[in-house]
């Protein structure tokens, strides 16, 4: 630090507060000041005295009187002002403490009588305002630095520091403005408090921790530890949640501050953090208590009340008052306790009586036990009480689990063939009856019971593990003789040894990944098994049947799944859904066009041999890699994944077939003799629904078209016959089909818009023609993905383009605009800008010209617009153009130009609707002539019929008539994605002002902002305020440049908020405005 000299002025003025401040605040001071010398002081230069160094004036007794700057040698203490008798007396500046410390003011007799001062006090308070005769007076604040604090109000935000602003009197303080020590105290005091509650809100899966967490505050609180100490212990202990020790951290380096504002100011009385944990755990065991007792089932009728089972047990800790008697309920092991619950909740969902005896017997066993239990057992137990529940029984019998315990079986599910299901099926009920029965968790190991079981020696310190893996294997293998026997009185003997080698290795790859797994979820696993059996039994009724082919490939697929050592489990749930949906699509063909009388039987014979013929080509797809390349070594794993995500699809598309309306429909001209009981109109064209297809096909010309199944079957062609240029991967060909099949499937929802056509036979090409065409000349599965993207977009956008032509366009305009006179105005506008769209659209086809020739000629026609009608849709026209051909893909960038690209489809040209162009027109008053902006400013352009292309062709207008265009919206998303695609979509025009899409906000920040200076409205107010400028930045070319505001959603505009005032705010941070603030 640099030595200071301050000294009053010629005339005796003392120099201005706004100049001390800029001292104080100075990290760096002035050199030593030219000090008025009078004729009774000398000036001693360095003088040594008290442990430092003295520059300045002296009386004749050598003692400091005058101006002058003491440093000490150690830097501890440093003072620059007036001195007399040896000690700092008038106008100063003292540091001390390096610095912590800062006095400036009027001294008296070496103390601060009355000025202002930064002081470094204890416990690592810091004081900083005015002080008179050494102490704090009127305004000041008393701050302190804490580290790893969060602003209260943004979460996320650190800060350091808690202040304390003030009136003060002697040292304490008088009327308090703002006390943040104490409301960050009580704040943290209250995260304390509700991390502890947050414990109580656990839920059920959190049960054992709520349990460790209640057992680990207990024991801290019967330490009787100090405050302080239990908030540290708290902070540290390795078992409690991660918030509870943040809050108590922050809470314990807070504490100490809170603690000793009382030094300067009154506090509230802290409440004791022992009391508080105390509290904590007597009302929340009760909680605990009351949670583990709970059931959903309390308040229902004619079902089992947990109420019943727990009310001696659990409901009676809740009179309890003293923790000691409370925490009882931490010796039962919430397992058992869910356990009894999961037990009662499926008992009531099947209707099964459980006698309160056994579990009285159950859960009064467990109550006076510790923590000794094994939850494993526990845990098996429960999972095969709950299998055993979820089995669809099929007779009206009851069973024992004991003498107590009954069962009332279900009658829900079909009997298969020769009752082999519900053998089956018992299988599984002995086997979990019999686990039920000899491995209750609460008794001794049936040792002997179990080896007679299982027909093997059984030790009696088995895992759960390996016994529930014996016991699902037992089952498995039970389950496989039964179909064994079954299948040999119902088939040929070379034909089911074929079947139970797949079945034999399934059982193997099972038992095997059984090994690997260390999970212990039974009922999921039993699961698994259920649905492997469920697969067989399924597929043992149908070997015979038109079927059989697809089958023997599902076995062969799930032995090269066993020998990939994949998850069987999930190639077999697709394969179950793929026969039950092709089965329920084989059931609906059958029932609308029975064979051999329907006239479209075998149109529907031919889609299910078609899907059929797919099947097999997804599974055994061969590599069709080039034999001259080097052959691509594919990931097994990979290939795997993909066949699964391709019978995925399979199974969707299927779905989606199924669900098609497969009505008949007819135009007027195939009738050859109109009945109208046989035919009803439909759509207000001349399409007619049949009625009935037996009796009307007499009435109809031959052949017979069903458009739907006619495009069902030949989008399936389609799917078989797909191919590439070059060879691909097998992996490669299973994705291209699988991608094809899903886009085919999703298309199925256009099917409904087959009335909306003027032509049957125009929709079945505009089903199928976008498949034929993006399957042509493939080359390669990234192009392929890239082109089916389109797809949607096509089927989205371009049928709208034929749901509405210009005449009913214009009818409509007419109905929602009573004084729309000029129709013919209208109509000439619209089919000139369709005329020249064609003729660019055409012209750059056949490369007669460019697209740069379209933008430099549209931009040429923008220069003459002036407000007339005629250039409006030659200028929207060549705008359209060039948005349709970028959208489309038809252009690309080459040479730093745009131009058509090699490769491209007619086709799918995506232009504007009508209506879109219709609205465009409309709003640049095509209809009328003016001379300035025109008078229509509101659309309604309905949700599906293109607002933002709209908007993009009326901004593009603007922009090139020399206007500054801003597009405004409530949404930023939609802003953002829109200004996207206007700066691609019409990236060849380049333009040269601005077209700004931006929310409302954002808009009129900007609006308020200084172009020049690059200043926004709160930077301009602050430099107001500042002094920086008396003004705000005016441009007045800004005045003079031609503006004009577009509003997308204007509905929303128009909504609740429209009229609020826009009231942009700034933090100005100014010494000024502070010491205005401190008159005030």
């Amino acid at each position: 630090m640099r030595s200071v000299q301050l000294c009053r002025r010629d005339n005796d003025e003392y120099i201005s507060d706004d100049e001390l401040n800029d001292i104080v605040n100075r990290l760096s001071l002035p050199e030593l000041s030219t000090v008025k010398r009078e004729e009774d002081k000398i000036y001693q230069n360095l003088m040594p005295i008290d442990n430092g160094i003295y520059d300045g004036t002296v009386n004749e007794e050598l003692l400091r009187e005058g101006q002058g700057i003491y440093r000490s040698d150690n830097s501890e203490e440093f003072y620059s002002g007036s001195w007399k008798n040896n000690k700092p007396h008038g106008y100063g500046y003292s540091f001390k403490s390096q610095g912590r410390s800062i006095y400036h003011g009027e001294f008296e007799n070496g103390e601060l009588k009355e000025g202002y001062g930064k002081v470094g006090l204890e416990h690592k308070y810091e004081y900083e305002g005015k002080i008179v005769k050494g102490k704090f007076h009127d305004l000041g604040s008393l701050s302190i630095k804490i580290e790893g604090l969060i602003e209260i109000d943004s979460p996320g935000v650190e800060k350091d520091t808690l202040k304390l602003v003030a009136e003060w009197e002697k040292g304490k303080t008088r009327c308090i403005y703002v006390n943040g020590i104490e409301k960050y105290y009580q704040y943290q005091y209250k995260v304390f408090s509700d991390s502890l509650d947050s414990i109580i809100s656990l839920d059920n899966e959190n049960r054992q921790k709520q349990r460790q967490y209640f057992r680990s505050l207990i024991d801290l609180s019967e330490k009787r530890l100090l405050n302080i100490t239990l908030l540290k212990e708290i902070a540290k202990h390795p078992m409690l949640p991660g918030q509870l020790k943040l809050s108590a951290d922050l809470l314990s380096r807070i504490d100490n501050s809170y603690t000793k504002l009382e030094t300067y100011t009154k506090i509230q009385i802290k409440k004791s953090y022992n009391d508080c944990v105390k509290d904590f755990c007597r009302t929340g065991l009760k909680i605990y208590a009351s949670q583990l007792a709970w059931s959903e089932d309390n308040d229902k009728f004619h079902c089992i009340s947990s109420k019943e089972v727990f009310a001696e047990s659990l409901n009676n800790l809740r009179n309890q008052t003293e923790i000691s008697d409370l925490k009882k309920v931490l010796f039962l092991n919430p397992l058992v306790i869910d356990s009894i619950r999961k037990m009662i909740r499926f008992a009531n969902d099947r209707l099964i009586h459980i006698s309160s005896q056994y579990q009285s017997e159950f859960i009064q066993h467990h109550t006076t036990r510790s923590d000794d239990e094994n939850n494993d057992k526990y845990h098996f137990y429960t999972d095969c009480y709950s299998n055993l529940l979820e089995l669809p029984f099929i007779s009206q019998s009851e069973v024992g689990a004991e003498q107590n315990l009954s069962f009332k079986l279900k009658e829900d599910v079909l009997v298969a063939e020769n009752n082999i299901g519900k053998e089956i099926t018992s299988i599984v009920f002995d086997a979990m009856m019999f686990s039920l029965d000899n491995l209750k968790p609460w008794k001794e190991f049936q040792v002997e019971k179990w080896s007679s079981y299982f027909n093997e020696s059984i030790n009696r310190d088995i895992s759960i593990k390996n016994l529930g893996d014996k016991l699902l294997i037992k089952i498995f293998y039970d389950a496989k003789n039964k179909l064994r026997s079954f299948l040999k009185m119902n088939r040929n003997i070379e034909d089911t040894n074929e079947f139970f080698s797949h079945l034999e290795s399934i059982v193997n790859y099972y038992q095997s990944s059984l090994s690997k797994d260390e999970n212990l979820n039974y009922q999921s696993k039993m699961k698994e098994i259920k649905k492997i059996l469920d697969y067989f039994l399924q597929i043992s009724k149908n070997r015979n049947s038109q079927h059989t082919d697809i089958i023997n490939l599902q076995l062969e697929s799930i032995k090269a799944f066993i020998e990939g050592k994949e998850s069987v489990t999930n190639i077999i749930d697709r394969f179950l859904n793929y026969n039950m949906e092709f089965y329920k699509l084989s059931e609906n063909f059958n029932r609308r066009f029975p064979p051999n009388i329907s006239p479209f039987s075998k149109n529907a014979s031919d889609i299910l041999s078609s899907i059929k013929m797919i099947f097999p080509m997804i599974l055994k797809e061969e590599d069709m890699t080039d034999p001259f390349e080097e052959p691509e070594r594919f990931n097994v794993s990979n290939k795997i994944e993909k066949k699964l995500y391709a019978m995925q699809k399979i199974n969707n598309f299927l779905t989606n077939l199924e669900s098609l309306d497969f009505t008949w429909f007819v135009e007027f001209e195939e009738i050859t003799n109109f009945n109208f009981n046989l035919f009803e109109q439909v759509g207000g064209k001349n399409f007619f629904k049949v009625l009935n297809i037996d009796e009307a096909k007499a009435y109809i010309k031959v052949p017979y078209h069903h458009y739907v199944l006619d495009a069902i079957k030949q989008l399936l062609d389609i799917i078989q016959n797909v191919s590439l240029i070059h060879p691909v991967s097998s992996t490669d060909m299973i994705e291209i089909r699988a991608e094809l099949i899903m886009a085919i499937g999703k298309s199925f929802k256009y099917f409904s818009d087959q009335i909306k056509y003027n032509s049957l036979q125009k929709f079945q090409e505009d089903c199928v023609i976008p498949f034929q065409d993006v399957t042509k000349d493939i080359e390669s599965c990234k192009i392929f993905c890239d082109k089916l993207e389109k797809i949607d977009l096509y089927f989205l956008y371009n049928r709208k383009l034929k749901e509405i032509d210009l005449k009913e366009a214009l009818r409509l305009f007419q109905v929602k605009n009573e004084a729309l006179y000029e129709i013919q105005a209208i109509r000439d506008g619209f089919l000139k800008y369709k005329k020249l769209f064609n003729t660019y659209f055409n012209d750059v086809i056949k490369k007669e010209i460019s697209i740069e020739d379209i933008t430099k000629k549209t931009k040429e026609i923008a220069k003459t617009w002036n407000f007339r009608k005629e250039p409006i849709p030659d200028i929207i026209a060549g705008l359209s153009v060039i948005l349709s051909l970028s959208t489309s893909d038809f252009i690309e960038k080459r040479n730093n130009k745009y131009q058509l690209k090699n490769k491209y489809n007619e086709t799918y040209l995506l232009q504007p609707h009508c209506i879109q162009i219709l609205g465009v027109l409309m709003l640049l008053n095509i209809d009328e002539e003016g001379k300035s902006i025109p008078p229509n400013h509101l659309a309604e352009i309905l949700t599906g019929q293109g607002k933002s292309w709209a908007l993009a062709l009326l901004a593009g207008f603007f922009s090139l008539t020399s206007y500054q265009v801003t597009v405004g919206c409530y949404s930023n998303y939609l802003s953002k994605r829109d200004k996207s695609d206007f700066e691609k979509n019409l990236a060849p025009f380049n333009f040269t002002n601005d077209v700004n899409y931006t929310t409302f906000e954002s808009m009129c920040n900007k609006k308020l902002s200084s172009k020049k200076s690059n200043k926004n409205v709160g930077d301009i107010i602050a430099d107001i305020v500042s002094g920086k400028e008396l003004s705000p930045s005016y441009s007045e070319g800004n005045e003079k440049q031609k503006s004009i505001l577009l509003i997308d959603e204007v509905d929303v505009f128009f909504s609740h908020e429209f009229g609020t005032v826009y009231r942009p705010a700034v933090n100005v941070t100014n010494r000024n405005v502070a010491e205005v603030q401190k008159d005030i």
